[in-house]
């Protein structure tokens, strides 16, 4: 499953994609910015790195 997210303009912001245990979150260019794995309840980052306790992609979006 896939969601796009868009500013209040309309703009494409980013993309969610669901796939089985693991959500992916890529920016408004299509890059990789982190995931969420269920299994664990944990987010990552783009290079692996620890962002916190739950699902946090959105708040990768901004940075």
């Amino acid at each position: 499953m896939s969601e796009y997210i868009r500013d209040g303009q309309g703009n494409l912001v980013g993309q969610r994609i669901e796939n089985g245990a693991v959500t992916y979150i890529r920016d408004g260019e299509g890059h990789l910015k982190g995931q969420h794995l269920k299994s664990v309840d944990k987010t990552f980052d783009e290079r692996g790195r620890y962002v916190g306790k739950g699902d946090q992609l959105l708040r990768l979006l901004g940075e």
